[in-house]
Formats: C-alpha cells, structure tokens, sequence
C-alpha cells in the first residue's frame, strides 16, 4: 500500500493524504496487533477483546477508504466458515447481543439478507459494521456475545478482519491505479 502511494503522492491533494495516513495507520494497528492484556482480566477474556478489537479496527480502516474512493458500504466481505458458522446457530448469543445494543442496524432479516442463506460464501458487513459501533460507541462486551473460551469463534472474527483488510488494499489499489 505504501509503495503505490508513493507513486501517487504528487498527485492527491491534502485532504486525501490526511486520510491515506488515517487508512494506513489503522491497517497497521490491525496487522501488528498481536496480544493484548488486561490487568483483573483472563488470558481468555483479553484474547476475545483482542478479536473484537481488529474486526472492529478493520472495519474503521475501511470507513478510511470509503472516505477516500466516494464508495459507500456495498462491498462484498466473506468469510464461508464464519457465515457457516451464524447459519448453523453458533454465533446466535452474539447476533442477539448486538440486535440489543442501539446503533448496529442488525436484525434478524437483514442478517439473513446478508448471508444469504444457501449460499457457501457471503456478505458480512452488517455483521463487521455491527460489531465496529457496538465496540467504540456500545457496550459490546466478549462475556455478553459468548467468546471467552471460545478459541474458535475468536479466529473465524480475525479471518473476518483479515477479510475486511484485503478488502482495504484491493479498494485502496484500485483507486489509486485510476490516479
């Protein structure tokens, strides 16, 4: 990402370097982001806290691109084992948590919509977006969307940021290649 936008650097204006250097550093805390720990808190706690960290770091990186390219939240985020899993009931504790929490725009119909039921790899933005402004404007707690001690879970919401950052990078590359 860095080196294409060195190669477009002259040709953006202020406005949009403020936002690249916004859309860069929240990729990286994304990436580098290892381990987190919490003094009074288990190992399994911090680590929930930790998936639900990036998915929602990604998804303000992707918030950075919107900004950046004009392009409004269609984009296509997948992840089959993670839709798998909601369709299956496994993520169910969590769907209803965040239908609870005011401001993540998630119901029952909608989620569906995204999912698409039948199909074997679809949309999560709903879910990502849910799961960004229940955590930075919410009370989205790991306890409360049942992922302590739920090392699986966990893994399907980082693979869902991975997800969200390859979106992140391909968007990025495909404005920058119009410049």
């Amino acid at each position: 990402m860095w080196a294409i936008f060195k190669d477009i650097d002259q040709e953006i204006s202020s406005h949009e370097f403020h936002i690249f250097i916004d859309l860069r550093t929240r990729v990286e805390m994304v990436e580098k982001l290892k381990s987190i720990k919490f003094s009074g808190y288990s190992s399994d706690t911090s680590n929930a806290y930790e998936c639900l960290l990036k998915v929602a770091l990604a998804w303000s990186a992707l918030d950075r691109v919107m900004a950046l390219t004009g392009r409004k939240d269609n984009f296509n985020i997948t992840n089959a084992a993670l839709s798998s899993a909601i369709k299956s009931g496994r993520f169910e504790k969590m769907i209803n948590a965040l239908k609870e929490l005011k401001g993540t725009e998630l119901s029952n119909k909608g989620l569906l919509n995204d999912l698409g039921q039948n199909k074997a790899s679809t949309k999560l933005n709903r879910l990502a977006k849910a799961i960004r402004n229940s955590m930075f404007h919410g009370t989205l707690n790991p306890t409360k969307v049942g992922l302590v001690n739920a090392s699986s879970k966990q893994q399907m919401l980082n693979s869902l940021a991975e997800a969200i950052l390859d979106t992140c990078v391909s968007e990025f590359e495909l404005w920058a290649s119009a410049r």
